[in-house]
């Protein structure tokens, strides 16, 4: 029988005051933060509610059934009592609410935030996942829910704490993102259960997380603090229901105080953080809070441990972080953490990895989508005079949604995907738009842009007409700084009569010099089977492949390049090039390229020209059988049943294409699983995959498919460190891995396969080691070897969308692509990874992998760039026209650089600002956020890289630059304004985020604006300007 918490003892009743008796003895202390009582064991209360942007229900059903009511009636309980704080995070709601709110409720409400009763922590549109989602999206997000805060209650509104408490594993560079932003502390509760034990015995769940890539090199780090239960209420206490309930016969006072003596045990100081508040919790504010102020009058004066009394009060993170900055600068020392958190397991042989593929059709739209936003704000700024603030705004809400930690990841329910696609859509195709109103500015007239959004069908009206002749022009626009001049291949859909078309494809800049060479290749029966493609009624039965890029043209850098593209009747034989003919005004790579296929295996052999030696790559598609019963294989977890090995498929049937621009080999494992590898002729290698639907045997089995590559035949591959392996964090630095093998003492069995899973959001690398030099041979002969000398080299695989990978054995990476599941992992979701696609069998996806292979010196030089180009890809659009229809080459060809940025240079944000239209009145700005490439520090003896210096003033066409002002990384502060209040740690460093109020601001004269760039550093400025 259970029992009222509040009527089971009879103890004094303490004032609620003594907990705030020293509220004002530290004037570093915030408004509304108690430091607590010096001999006291402090116990800081957080009420909070965790409300997620969609998951089992969708963001506007959660929003109507729970969130309004918590809003409301927590802040009428805030106004009705001084001594109530609450925390909240997700912007996306708040912004909802607020928008219903009367002015006088909207006063109320600013007064207890600048009091700092109700405080913000994270501060992003949502809580973002950290495992999926690229870094500039996180950048986006996280600025876009600071700026309504800004925007709504000034400085005192913006968060100093990252409240990351639901997220599945932490990657290093968000933290990293957190400590450029200011932040002070970042809290959560999922880390691997072994190592939270470990830290909880040794007192060590509070750290300094070190975030350099390298050690050696100057450090930012980030107060970190994991709870050593979870972020809910303590366990069997429900503070939601009238009156507190636990197990029938047990004393509430004992079991609570047994609790809290389980967490003072885990850390080192005298202030506890308690999670007061769950999943949507506080929708009935009134009775939540009578039971935490039943539980502070019956525990407060009693002793627990060495501690004479227990001092509870409610506080925020921020507060609670203040207090113990205080206690560790006393102690005078604060271990360090390094790398990150992945992967995550709760218990013996369940870890959270399979997320990282889950729903990858999705993880890709969300992809395509953030590319259309960098695009449009750029086009907004430099062409369409900021008047497109509000549909961008509205696209850039949506995909701050998406970033949530059960959107993007895949671990929603169908329908609320369904509704999170619908969004991103509608979002999308309003901004579309924006690109035949950028052109039609730009040709002083209308110039439609029409994008076919199922390329990967092999569908496009545009450019599929059932006639001999026609013409169409191709549009590219690239939303990068940097011109492209490499590995980019165009396909697009035909008709081509049985009486064969002879195509032309020219650069309107220049349509009588050059005609670009292309190859044509049918449709692929893969292709025509496909459900999704049959109500789109494409008539498409070849596909046209040219590089823009051939004969030294390249994409202009920040705009369009417009090719014309024309269908005859084939008067003559049309010229051609055969493979490998030099069209690319380039210098020859070393490492040369051929594809063979063998059993189960497409190989690419590799020739590395200097030396003369030759070895291989293995590219196969395999897939694992997902446990169903013990830790099942879900939406989360990905448990296989083999411990040891994927299965292979049956021998495939292979056809092998070959012609001037691609040789092309396809291996059908089975009729849901297709792999093609393309080795163009500039030495490019693309890996598509195409797995779907799945089998599941008859709801039978659950299946993960993989795509491996094995490269043999070459030491120069293999690691200094056996089973090192590198990814990407969030998309962005590399990250060390080391292979481990993993033993459960609870199951007896080791677990090596799910264990070394790790995220890739855009690409996974193999570096090598350079072979031992040989001692004993002459001078001569030392030379002679020397040329035939192979240099370490480097093997990297770039993904077109976030997937789960690992190396399971030293010179052998493979990424998860696919997954179909017949049972549930009893998370929470509660419903089957199923998909099941328009025909209900099965969703069919379609993907890219881009291989990397070279001397390791040429792949780490350009493998951010790379990263980079695959996550920001080219847009491509169509429009028909006549075949007389004269062309203007400056409306469809143009640049919004004067000049290229160099490759370590890269433009994350070209922005109007203020973001919203709301705020018109303000002056005009840009936000430019930029980000430099290079290493802090060089290889060998450590010299630092000296800052690089852009000339801003006249880098944009059509506008001049007249002065900056550095601000933080979410553009709402003055960059010294977070860094001087930042708290120091004992054993830190002040962080590295390139010193000093202007010092990165050079302002020559009026005209002329130069900004110093700091290696490894993300750079915010907010610029006026002149449109010329």
């Amino acid at each position: 029988m259970t029992r009222d918490f509040r009527s089971c003892v009879i103890l004094p009743l303490l004032i609620i005051g003594l907990s705030i008796a020293t509220k004002d003895g530290g004037k570093d202390y915030q408004p509304g933060c108690n430091p607590g009582l010096p001999d006291a064991l402090n116990i800081h209360i957080i009420a909070h509610s965790h409300d997620d942007v969609g998951w089992v229900r969708t963001p506007e059903e959660y929003y109507n059934e729970s969130v309004d009511d918590i809003l409301s009636n927590v802040i009428s309980e805030l106004i009705g009592n001084s001594e109530y704080r609450f925390t909240y995070v997700e912007m996306a709601y708040f912004h909802m609410w607020w928008a219903k709110q009367s002015a006088e409720f909207r006063k109320s409400v600013h007064q207890l935030v600048c009091a700092g009763r109700l405080q913000f922590a994270n501060g992003g549109w949502t809580m973002s996942d950290e495992a999926t989602v690229y870094y500039g999206d996180d950048i986006d997000q996280l600025t876009r829910g600071r700026y309504l805060l800004r925007q709504l209650f000034g400085k005192c509104g913006l968060p100093r704490t990252a409240w990351q408490i639901d997220t599945f594993g932490h990657a290093r560079d968000r933290a990293d993102l957190m400590a450029q932003a200011g932040y002070d502390s970042l809290i959560f509760q999922r880390a691997h259960f072994q190592e939270k034990f470990e830290r909880a015995r040794n007192r060590t769940l509070q750290f300094l997380w070190d975030t350099r890539e390298h050690i050696g090199t100057r450090a930012r780090q980030l107060f970190t603090h994991i709870f050593s239960g979870t972020y809910c209420y303590p366990k069997d206490f429900n503070f939601d229901e009238r009156g507190i309930f636990i197990s029938e016969g047990a004393n509430e006072v004992a079991v609570f105080t047994k609790i809290l003596e389980e967490i003072e045990e885990a850390y080192e100081t005298n202030h506890l953080l308690l999670p007061m508040g769950c999943d949507f919790s506080y929708r009935q504010a009134k009775i939540t809070f009578r039971n935490v102020d039943s539980l502070i009058q019956l525990l407060n004066g009693l002793s627990l441990g060495p501690y004479k009394q227990m001092n509870l009060f409610y506080s925020t993170p921020a507060c609670y972080t203040l207090a113990v900055n205080r206690e560790f600068e006393k102690l005078g020392e604060l271990t360090r953490r390094f790398d990150d958190f992945f992967p995550y397991a709760d218990r013996a042989s369940n870890y959270w990895v399979g997320f990282y593929t889950s729903r990858p059709a999705f993880k890709a739209y969300v992809r395509q989508g953030s590319a259309l936003l960098t695009a449009v704000e750029q086009l907004n700024v430099l062409l369409l005079g900021n008047a497109k603030s509000t549909p961008i705004d509205y696209l850039r809400r949506e995909l701050s949604i998406l970033q949530h930690h059960d959107a993007i990841t895949g671990t929603e329910k169908q329908y609320v995907a369904n509704d999170y696609v619908r969004r991103l859509h509608d979002a999308s195709q309003t901004c579309q738009n924006i690109f035949s109103e950028a052109l039609g500015h730009l040709s002083g007239g209308i110039q439609l842009a029409v994008f076919c959004n199922y390329l990967n069908l092999s569908v496009c009206p545009e450019t599929v007409v059932a006639d001999s002749q026609y013409s169409f022009t191709v549009t590219i626009y690239n939303p990068l700084g940097w011109s492209l001049d490499d590995l980019l291949w165009v396909r697009i859909p035909v008709h081509v009569p049985e009486s064969g078309i002879r195509f032309e494809i020219v650069n309107v800049e220049n349509p009588t010099q050059f005609s670009f060479n292309y190859q044509l290749l049918p449709v692929s029966d893969r292709t025509w089977l496909i459900p999704e493609r049959e109500p789109l009624d494409g008539k498409a039965n070849m596909e046209l492949i040219f590089s823009p890029v051939q004969d030294g043209h390249r994409l202009t850098a920040l705009g369009f390049t417009t090719f014309n593209v024309t269908a005859s009747r084939p008067m003559k034989e049309n010229p051609r090039h055969t493979f490998g003919e030099k069209i690319f005004g380039r210098k020859p790579s070393l490492m040369q390229f051929s594809l063979d296929h063998n059993g189960r295996n497409i190989i690419l052999w590799v020739k590395h020209v200097t030396s003369e030696k030759q070895f291989k790559v293995l590219i196969e598609m395999m897939y694992y059988d997902g446990e169903t019963e013990y830790n099942p294989s879900g939406a989360y977890v990905f448990t296989p049943t083999s411990r040891t090995e994927a299965f292979h498929f049956g021998m495939p049937f292979v056809t092998v294409t070959r012609g001037c621009c691609v040789h092309e080999i396809t291996a059908r494992y089975a009729s849901w699983a297709t792999l093609v590898v393309r080795h163009f002729s500039d030495q490019k290698v693309e890996v598509e995959w195409t797995v779907g639907p799945i089998s599941d045997k008859g709801n039978t089995v659950s299946r993960e498919v993989i795509v491996r590559y094995t490269v043999e035949g070459v030491p120069e591959i293999l690691p200094n460190t056996p089973g090192e392996f590198f990814t990407d964090s969030a998309g962005r630095r590399l990250i060390r891995r080391i292979r481990k093998m993993e033993y459960d003492t609870v199951t007896n069995e080791t677990d090596p396969i799910a264990a070394n899973y790790y995220p890739v959001i855009n690409r996974i690398l193999l570096k090598g080691r350079k072979q031992p030099f040989v001692q004993g041979l002459k001078s001569y002969d030392r030379t002679r070897e020397q040329k035939k000398d192979l240099p370490a080299l480097a093997f990297a695989v770039y993904t077109d969308r976030a997937q789960g990978g690992t190396s399971l054995k030293d010179g052998q990476v493979e990424l998860m692509v696919h997954r179909r599941l017949i049972r549930d992992d009893n998370l929470g979701v509660d419903e089957n990874l199923m998909e099941n696609g328009i025909d209900g069998d099965g969703l069919i996806v379609r993907g890219q992998h881009w291989i990397h292979l070279d001397l390791q010196s040429v792949v780490l030089s350009r493998d951010r760039e790379f990263a980079t180009r695959v996550t920001k890809a080219p847009i491509i659009f169509f429009n028909k026209r006549r075949i007389s229809a004269p062309i203007d080459p400056h409306a469809l060809s143009w640049s919004g650089l004067n000049g290229s940025l160099p490759s370590h240079i890269h433009l994350l944000n070209l922005v109007a600002w203020p973001l919203t239209e709301t705020e018109n009145g303000k002056k005009q700005r840009l936000l430019i956020r930029l980000e430099n490439f290079q290493k802090a520090y060089t290889k060998g003896p450590p010299i630092r890289h000296r800052p690089y210096l852009l000339r801003l003033s006249w880098l944009f066409s059509r506008i001049q630059m007249h002065n900056c002002t550095e601000v933080n990384l979410t553009a709402d502060q003055t960059i010294n304004s977070p860094f001087a209040q930042q708290l120091h740690w004992p054993g830190g460093d002040l962080n590295d985020q390139a010193t000093g109020p202007s010092s990165n601001v050079i302002q020559v004269r009026l005209d002329e604006v130069n900004l110093l760039l700091h290696p490894e550093t993300i750079h915010t400025f907010l610029c006026t300007f002149q449109r010329i």
